[in-house]
């Protein structure tokens, strides 16, 4: 007789992967499959190191999201007993007119974040590294962090098998059919599995392979990111004791981001356009 699992997640990228582990926790009987193995270079959600602040220039609708990822980020990194946050602090830059100054500044104090508001002085001898300019402004947030991405994933993933989750690698999901109350998922191999929920968290092909339907909606991008390992004797400048993970307004408004050098696969400050091809 086939298992009817309470919930099949399908994907087990950095989001599929948070699903699975949390809702193992809850349920008996979960089931993820991925594409690929545990580990692999062709998700979207790959890498050694990500960002994590909460005040967020986008606005303070994030808040309750943050206040809560921020909790489980610490009990993910508690419960493995390794470390995965990187407490660098965060530096958020820009001009006068910046929206990332104004916009973090507005959050924080929106959601009595802890911050300190930097002028061109206090960034020059907090933050050397920076170059720039005297009209330059920065909020500062304590309590930012770098994530070890890869890392924290496949704890997720350990977490989730510990509380009994079961999990199918190198077999992509094809199909999803109601049957019933419940949903078949069928994938490439020919397995079929029951799930009385399925969530999908495939990542940018879902239109292609999974979802067509969704075709006319989304629109994936690849966005370039590049790393820059720092010239003889600065390498203590960006050392992750010395260098907050940053946004950076340019005048122009194009914005980067980046992240100092938390795994020996990625070295050299990591930087990155946002939302720039």
């Amino acid at each position: 007789m086939n298992t009817t699992y309470d919930l099949i997640v399908v994907g087990l990228g950095i989001m599929g992967a948070a699903t699975l582990w949390r809702a193992a926790s809850r349920y008996s009987r979960v089931l993820g499959i991925d594409a690929y193995g545990p580990t692999h270079s062709y998700g979207s959600s790959q890498g050694s190191s990500r960002i994590f602040r909460r005040a967020y220039w986008e606005g303070d609708n994030y808040l309750p999201l943050l206040n809560h990822a921020d909790l489980l980020w610490n009990e993910l990194e508690k419960t493995s007993q390794k470390q995965l946050l990187f407490r660098t602090g965060g530096i958020f830059i820009g001009p006068p007119s910046s929206r990332v100054v104004a916009g973090s500044v507005r959050t924080a104090g929106q959601g009595a974040i802890e911050h300190e508001l930097w002028d061109w002085s206090k960034i020059t001898t907090r933050s050397p590294a920076f170059n720039i300019t005297r009209e330059t402004q920065a909020l500062y947030e304590p309590g930012a962090y770098a994530i070890a991405a890869c890392d924290a994933r496949l704890e997720m993933l350990n977490e989730a098998v510990k509380h009994g989750a079961s999990t199918d690698f190198g077999h992509r999901v094809v199909h999803l059919e109601n049957e019933g109350s419940d949903v078949r998922v069928t994938t490439n191999g020919g397995r079929s599995y029951l799930a009385r929920s399925v969530i999908v968290t495939t990542g940018p092909w879902i239109a292609d392979n999974l979802l067509p339907e969704l075709k006319q909606l989304i629109e994936p991008r690849r966005v370039p990111i590049y790393w820059f390992t720092p010239k003889s004797g600065f390498e203590k400048l960006f050392a992750p004791e010395n260098f907050p993970i940053f946004l950076y307004e340019r005048e122009d408004g194009a914005l980067l981001y980046g992240v100092p050098s938390i795994a020996g696969n990625e070295t050299g400050v990591k930087i990155g356009f946002h939302n720039r091809q």
